[in-house]
């Protein structure tokens, strides 16, 4: 498979504080990537390289193989939180008109056939059918979050980056989100998703990265508790329906945690 995003010893400082160290990692087309660690690990700005909003330190980026700006065209995202105003006076349909910008669109000139169709089939694809001219300050949470999914779509990326993608749903709506990735993904998408839901990593993704700061692991969605060891400061149980779960290994019975990130 051919290297979609290709990250070699990357270095992001945030003024005296380092966020990642010496980062590599290699993606392949098609990939379903689950990216987790604790809280203030580099995840989201891993993220945030990648989309070109943070600058790195020091190593590289590519894109489909060529310089980041040639290939970030090609990409989807859909942020953890919004970052306009929820109760400004937007439809739904409008919000997802803003991916076609790039194609063109300005205030003046009205969507066309193919790009209200494309916008109608994401939304009904996301569970937002008849959603079109509802107004985003009337959207609950799940739909908001559904809808920015849908904007993402509606660019038609080869790649979709997502940063928790599922936090403040329902888990109706966070089962959806799931389902509808997984389907993306058989199709071809490449997807990378930063979460905390440790039950997405194990039925989702088909690969795991662990961050803390640099790379701690890469490969297969179950890790040792060593990996987990060296991402928490701790070994760390999971617990899902009562029965212990096994994309993080159980702890070993010796000694105790009183980190916050294991229970």
């Amino acid at each position: 498979m051919s290297e979609v995003i290709g990250i070699d010893h990357l270095t992001v400082n945030y003024g005296k504080t380092r966020a990642l160290t010496d980062v590599c990692l290699s993606v392949p087309s098609g990939a379903y990537l689950g990216i987790i660690g604790p809280n203030g690990g580099g995840k989201t700005t891993l993220l945030s390289v990648i989309l070109g909003t943070v600058r790195p330190s020091g190593g590289t980026l590519t894109l489909f193989g060529e310089a980041p700006e040639r290939g970030r065209a090609r990409l989807g995202y859909v942020p953890q939180f919004a970052a306009f105003d929820r109760a400004f006076p937007i439809t739904v349909g409008e919000v997802v008109a803003t991916a076609y910008l790039g194609r063109g669109l300005h205030p003046f000139r009205r969507l066309g056939r193919a790009e209200r169709a494309g916008a109608e089939a994401v939304l009904d694809e996301v569970g937002l059918s008849g959603f079109s001219q509802r107004l985003v300050s009337e959207l609950s949470g799940g739909e908001f979050q559904r809808m920015l999914l849908a904007r993402a779509l509606a660019k038609a990326p080869e790649v979709l980056l997502l940063d928790e993608p599922t936090s403040g749903v329902d888990p109706a709506t966070r089962a959806r989100i799931y389902e509808l990735l997984t389907a993306r993904n058989r199709r071809g998408m490449t997807v990378l998703m930063v979460t905390h839901d440790m039950l997405a990593v194990s039925s989702s993704v088909t690969s795991l990265a662990c961050l803390s700061h640099s790379l701690v692991y890469h490969g297969e969605p179950e890790i040792s508790e060593a990996v987990s060891t060296a991402m928490y400061g701790c070994p760390v149980d999971l617990i899902a329906h009562g029965t212990p779960h096994r994309v993080l290994r159980s702890h070993d019975g010796k000694g105790g945690c009183d980190c916050h990130d294991c229970h």
